[in-house]
């Protein structure tokens, strides 16, 4: 496109605009007015201009676009020859530029820096002005060159000096060595004065107990316990319904019945299903009783899993019970049958066996605790409570002995002489003897024999002397005495004066009190309680009226605390064979990890029997080898009163050492609670891992009684 311009404003334009700072004359395409022009130029329409400057590759057209600015005279603009002096307004422009005042002084106005403040107007009012002091303008030599510090000597090597080094002092505080464990303090007690170096006291200290725990206090002087527990637990937000529980390093909150734990609460009893290794058992915190009175027949259902079951009938009872492994009757599921009536009490498993056989039969005053193992039923059965006596003891006279005349009537008090004659006969010579295997009378020989043993392993005999001959006394006897030998040949009279009625010259009845306890050979205990046996022993009665002895107790409630299988409930499955080869209880894991505890509760009868109170255990492991240790705690609760809250005593630790396996370890432990009627006996038994050297798993199970 070709430029239009006018002749007479081109080398304005062309210098102005175009070309700023190039001479016209100087474009190598040749002069300006050589450029081609045609027409008149308008800056509104013609913006763009193109120079030729003759094409080519070496030549290239030059164009270009014009701006407002083309169109303006050179006023409009500062010449750079004038300096800034053609300003509109020079201060306008400073304050534009963001000058000030200062930018119009002279440069004497201020202090060069190469004066080093020479050029200060007034030296004394900069001084003022700084601030500066009278001692500014004084010489080196009027100040301290070293101070020397007298330190306590306790502390520090005294005394110090300090020396000023080019107008700074320097010198070294170093502390005295001191005894370890001392401490700077004032007196340990009275007035103040001066501190020393000792060893803190009591009195130092202050009371924290506002602030800090005790130790000795065991966490009971926390100001909140709930707080406190809380602050212990894992977080509880969104784990409602949840159990503690530990992977053995650590413990979180879990889903109850996820391995173990709680896993229901049955609505309306007493009834917590808990998990357990081989799948769920019942535990009940009371045990309820289910009293079928006189019924004559009874059905036992599932819910009686874990109560008592009573019969009362004075003729015959027929129990059926569910085949073990049915919904209800699985594992570990327990229940107890007393027969309280005169007539028996047959329990009769559907398909299943009980102790091996088709039916388990109960007399009157005896019990059992029937567990299922999943297919059969097992029966602990308890001892029967004796007979039917009034249950009281008649009163007696001194050295009597305590004697049932006949079942089912109440204990009299009897003498030695009609004791025997009722056990032993009351034939008149017989002799008293042991044989093999229990004591015997020896009837009366004939006359003129005399009493013959046969050694030891023989019974006495009577035997005819041999040959002749005679026996000479000394001294004359008396009436009532007798004849004993004092040499091979000599008799001397025995004084019995009063101990002997004679007849005929004959001793026919021993007096009152002539034999006392004291002379019989018997082994045990003589008491008030106790009776002499055909096997002089003295023994306690077994069962009924007010004597000793009595039913055994089995437990109304088991509970444990612990959650690392260290005490669960199992089931010992014996290596005979037999089709009662399993036994439930509590397992023990093999070499006890830790202690643990389990409670056991027992209802007590209405009447106390005598006797000592004992819990024994019934222990299986299959160990040759090895000795398992528990402490047995024990507290009696009264009716009315919390268990919870009982004192319990610990008993001597009871050591259970195997000798043979698969067999019954049978330990009795001495209760020092005297348990009331219809109490409760509360007990703890914890396993001990020292001296625990059993290495097999062991099971086990309790009950109570007295002997």
């Amino acid at each position: 496109m070709l430029a239009k311009f006018k002749k007479s404003i081109w080398s304005t334009i062309a210098v102005a605009a175009l070309f700023s700072g190039v001479a016209a004359q100087s474009f190598a395409g040749g002069p300006l007015y050589q450029l081609n022009s045609g027409g008149a130029f308008n800056p509104s329409t013609d913006k763009v201009v193109t120079i030729r400057n003759g094409g080519g590759v070496n030549n290239p057209d030059v164009q270009t676009t014009l701006g407002s600015a083309a169109t303006q005279p050179s006023s409009a603009f500062l010449n750079t020859a004038n300096n800034l002096s053609d300003l509109a307004s020079a201060s306008t422009a400073r304050t534009n530029l963001g000058l000030g005042s200062a930018a119009t002084q002279q440069i004497a106005a201020f202090l060069q820096p190469s004066s080093n403040l020479s050029d200060v107007g007034n030296v004394a009012t900069a001084r003022t002005n700084l601030g500066l002091g009278t001692a500014a303008t004084q010489s080196a030599g009027l100040f301290a060159q070293s101070i020397t510090l007298n330190t306590p000597s306790l502390l520090y090597s005294s005394p110090i000096n300090f020396t000023n080094t080019s107008g700074a002092f320097s010198g070294t505080l170093s502390l005295l060595t001191q005894s370890a464990n001392t401490v700077l303090a004032g007196p340990t007690s009275g007035s103040a004065a001066a501190p020393t170096m000792r060893s803190l006291v009591a009195a130092d200290i202050p009371d924290l107990s506002g602030t800090y725990l005790k130790k000795t206090s065991n966490l009971s002087d926390v100001s909140n316990s709930t707080t406190a527990l809380n602050n212990l637990l894992p977080s509880q937000v969104g784990n409602s319904g949840k159990v503690l529980g530990t992977d053995g390093t650590n413990a979180s909150w879990v889903t109850a019945g996820a391995g173990g734990g709680i896993s229901s609460v049955v609505s309306g009893s007493s009834d917590i299903a808990v998990d357990t290794v081989g799948g769920t058992a019942t535990v009940r915190s009371t045990q309820l009783i289910n009293a079928q009175g006189t019924a004559a027949s009874y059905t036992v259902v599932a819910s009686d899993m874990g109560k008592i079951v009573t019969h009362n009938r004075s003729s015959s009872v027929a129990q059926a019970l569910p085949q073990a492994g049915t919904t209800g009757f699985e594992t570990g599921k327990a229940y107890s049958v007393v027969n309280l009536g005169s007539g028996t009490v047959t329990i009769t498993p559907t398909v299943s066996t009980i102790n091996g056989n088709s039916s388990l039969t109960l007399a009157q005053g005896q019990s059992a605790y029937i567990t299922s193992d999943g297919t059969n039923y097992v029966a602990f059965l308890g001892a029967s409570s004796g007979g039917t006596g009034s249950g009281t003891v008649n009163s007696g006279l001194t050295n009597q002995l305590a004697y049932y005349a006949a079942n089912g009537t109440a204990v009299s008090g009897q003498s030695l002489s009609a004791f025997m004659d009722a056990v032993l006969g009351s034939t008149q010579g017989s002799i008293l003897y042991r044989n093999g295997s229990s004591w015997v009378p020896l009837t009366p020989g004939t006359s003129g024999q005399f009493l013959m043993t046969g050694g030891a392993g023989a019974n006495p005999s009577w035997s005819t002397p041999a040959g002749g001959g005679n026996v000479s006394t000394t001294g004359t006897p008396s009436s009532g005495q007798l004849a004993k030998f004092s040499g091979s040949s000599s008799i001397t009279n025995a004084d019995l004066t009063g101990a002997v009625t004679t007849s005929g010259g004959l001793a026919t009845t021993l007096s009152n009190s002539v034999v006392g306890v004291a002379n019989l050979s018997a082994t045990g205990t003589p008491s008030s309680s106790t009776f002499l046996r055909g096997d002089n022993t003295w023994a306690t009665p077994a069962g009924g009226g007010g004597g000793t002895g009595g039913p055994v107790i089995q437990p109304a409630s088991y509970y444990t605390t612990d959650t690392a299988g260290n005490l669960y409930p199992g089931v010992y499955t014996g290596s005979g064979g037999n089709a009662s080869a399993h036994e439930a209880g509590w397992t023990i894991p093999a070499s006890l990890a830790a202690n643990a505890t389990l409670e056991l509760r027992f209802q007590m009868p209405s009447t106390i029997p005598g006797g000592t109170f004992k819990l024994v255990s019934y222990c299986l492991a299959n160990a040759s080898t090895g000795t398992a240790k528990y402490t047995v705690s024990d507290a009696n609760v009264a009716a009315g009163a919390s268990p919870s809250a009982a004192s319990l005593t610990a008993e001597t630790q009871t050591s259970i050492t195997w000798a043979a396996a698969d067999q019954y370890v049978v330990t009795k432990t001495a209760l020092t609670s005297t348990p009331t009627a219809d109490g409760v006996s509360v007990v703890a038994v914890t396993f001990n891992t020292t001296g625990w050297t059993l290495a097999q798993p062991v099971t086990c199970r309790w009950v109570e009684l007295w002997e």
